[in-house]
């Protein structure tokens, strides 16, 4: 009943080449293809040419959504890759017919998208073989990493929460707020196109899954919802941190001008003197004194003081 092609061998060892002719039998078949091999069967089996072209420019606004009609489904897929140190994205095709379910190559560098259908394989039975169940386990390979990943980024956004408390924050800490923030835009992206796609497949419109095995991707599709969720509440607790810094740096900056104005206000008095008495007109009794310049240090110290006290008084010292 089931036949593998390219991917694997129904002992899950070794992979086969790719031929043309095993995708034209009415057997089930499981296949990883490149581009240049998707374009050739669909060519020969006339499949509609929005497909190709798909494949060929994957054009971003139609990327992500299924094409579903009574004969096929598809979809491009962008993969969001958990274990690459930039978080780097592939992309795949998926094309599901009542014989075919065919997993496209348009860019998988590491080769941990076949990874995950070999394992999806793997964890389906032969027996209880289901395009409907590979899927799932598909699908579901795809998400495992979210706890892990999750609680990563929890304990970031925590980190930078702690610091806020103690005051300690460092050189580049409104950057680490926007890097956390473009991850977790990228989580909602990836969880948003997966239950997308989920969706459609689990509508099964064209009846190409067996109905019983449908409830497997709709409990998948809740499950990425709930992965969302979680990541909206770390959204909205990176977006009470931002706030958070935003009123530690108020208060910072409210500290540093107070301080100013204090200075301001303890040395406007003296300049005043100093400009009074800089004035030079001849008829200044103060300038020939003989104390003169002891009456202004005097006059300088006690306003100095005076003003220090009154401040301190008002509590703005």
């Amino acid at each position: 009943k089931w036949r593998y092609t390219m991917l694997i061998t129904p002992d899950f060892s070794t992979d086969r080449p790719f031929d043309k002719e095993m995708l034209k039998q009415d057997k089930l078949i499981v296949a990883y293809l490149s581009k240049e091999e998707m374009n050739s069967f669909l060519k020969e089996y006339n499949i509609d040419t929005i497909v190709m072209h798909t494949l060929s420019e994957p054009d971003p606004i139609i990327a992500n959504t299924a094409t579903q009609n009574v004969r096929y489904t598809f979809s491009i897929v962008d993969i969001l890759n958990f274990h690459s140190p930039d978080q780097s994205h592939d992309r795949i095709g998926l094309y599901l017919d009542k014989h075919r379910l065919i997993i496209v190559d348009i860019e998988d560098k590491d080769q941990s998208t076949k990874t995950a259908i070999c394992k999806s394989l793997e964890d389906t039975s032969i027996e209880n073989m289901d395009f409907g169940k590979i899927l799932y386990h598909f699908f579901y390979t795809l998400i495992q990493p979210h706890n892990q990943i999750y609680g990563k980024l929890q304990r970031k956004i925590e980190t930078l929460d702690n610091m806020i408390l103690k005051n300690e924050t460092p050189q580049g800490f409104s950057s680490e707020i926007m890097t956390i923030n473009h991850e977790l835009l990228e989580l909602e992206d990836y969880y948003d196109q997966l239950v997308d796609v989920i969706e459609v497949l689990a509508d099964n419109e064209n009846g190409l899954l067996q109905d019983q095995n449908l409830h497997f991707l709709r409990n998948l599709s809740n499950r990425i919802e709930r992965y969302s969720n979680n990541n909206d509440l770390l959204r909205n607790y990176l977006t009470q941190v931002r706030d958070a810094y935003d009123s530690l740096i108020n208060l910072n900056l409210n500290k540093t001008m107070q301080t100013f104005t204090t200075i301001t206000v303890i040395f406007s008095p003296l300049t005043l003197i100093a400009g009074w008495y800089g004035m030079n007109f001849k008829y200044m009794p103060e300038l020939s004194h003989r104390f003169g310049y002891l009456y202004v240090i005097f006059i300088s110290l006690v306003v100095v003081t005076g003003i220090v006290y009154i401040m301190k008084k008002k509590k703005l010292l």
